[in-house]
């Protein structure tokens, strides 16, 4: 857990033991402290009867008779809770960030799910459960990828600080990033092969689908979309790769922005200097020659 700021400093005495009376009364709270002194500290764990080198060894405790839970983070504030283990505030400070954070969450537990299931024998058998669970859970999976990509391009679009409509098309979205990632020279990067290229084969599958597919309708099946998804473990495997770098990359493009190791551009030549055979350097141009190939003109994209 990172806290920027403590809900409560504890100053004196007075202070500390009303901390502690609540603690033992069992008052239920969550919240962060910071103690002005190391005496403080030390007094607070001896009250509840905490060994302090122990903490120290672990920088947490827990006990799940009496529900409590204390964490010191680096930033030297303490999370005190008496309904055990929770979580308390936003991720960042971009809604836009915390929104994709939410559906990463969605989309990896459902590839879990679905790799639960294809585990299963029977799942062959188009009359088993297993095989029942397929058709469930596949318009489920497609739906939150759309969905997914959708998040990703407004939350890039949020860091690189461009307005961000509330609109659901995805290929205009995917129009808007593109566009901003030319100008703020974010192509050829880990960024650009991997994120956006999926963006783009999402783009590429919608276009095929008939004319009145809405994004925002998906939610209540009313697209007239019959798309099937290929599962396999080579496939779940491939997009829960994608999807952990689309991950991985907006949270460090939100701390770290142009630094962030997805950002470092000159890919694709990296890429063909590595190429041992005249094939490995033909396979690199065919798969990643696109890093170089295109640029795109202004547009006014409003996603």
């Amino acid at each position: 857990m990172v806290t920027k700021k403590a809900d409560h400093i504890i100053e004196n005495e007075k202070q500390l033991n009303n901390l502690v009376s609540s603690i033992k009364a069992k008052k239920e709270f969550a919240d962060s402290f910071a103690f002005s002194s190391d005496d403080l500290i030390g007094r607070f764990f001896q009250a509840l009867g905490i060994n302090r080198d122990d903490f120290a060894k672990k920088s947490y405790y827990y006990n799940s008779t009496r529900d409590i839970h204390i964490s010191e983070s680096q930033n030297g504030l303490f999370w005190v809770s008496t309904v055990g283990l929770v979580s308390k505030g936003k991720l960042t400070d971009d809604h836009f960030v915390n929104a994709f954070s939410s559906q990463y969450w969605v989309v990896e537990t459902l590839l879990e799910a679905v790799d639960d299931i294809c585990s299963h024998d029977t799942v062959y058998d188009s009359d088993s459960y297993w095989q029942e669970k397929v058709k469930e859970i596949t318009p489920a999976l497609f739906g939150n990828i759309v969905f997914f990509f959708e998040l990703f391009g407004k939350a890039y679009l949020s860091i690189s600080g461009k307005k961000v409509s509330r609109g659901h098309k995805l290929t205009v979205i995917y129009q808007y990033v593109e566009q901003t990632m030319f100008e703020q020279n974010h192509s050829n990067t880990i960024f650009h092969a991997i994120c956006l290229s999926s963006f783009e084969g999402i783009i590429k599958h919608i276009s095929k689908l008939p004319d009145s597919f809405n994004e925002a309708f998906i939610k209540y099946d009313d697209n007239n979309d019959n798309t099937a998804i290929r599962l396999s473990h080579n496939m779940l495997k491939e997009w829960t790769e994608i999807i952990d770098t689309c991950y991985d990359f907006i949270l460090e493009y939100y701390y770290d922005r142009d630094e962030t190791y997805y950002l470092h551009t000159g890919l694709y030549d990296r890429l063909i200097s590595k190429a041992v055979s005249k094939e490995d350097k033909n396979r690199i141009q065919e798969q990643y020659g696109f890093l170089i190939g295109k640029q795109v003109s202004t547009t006014n994209a409003d996603s």
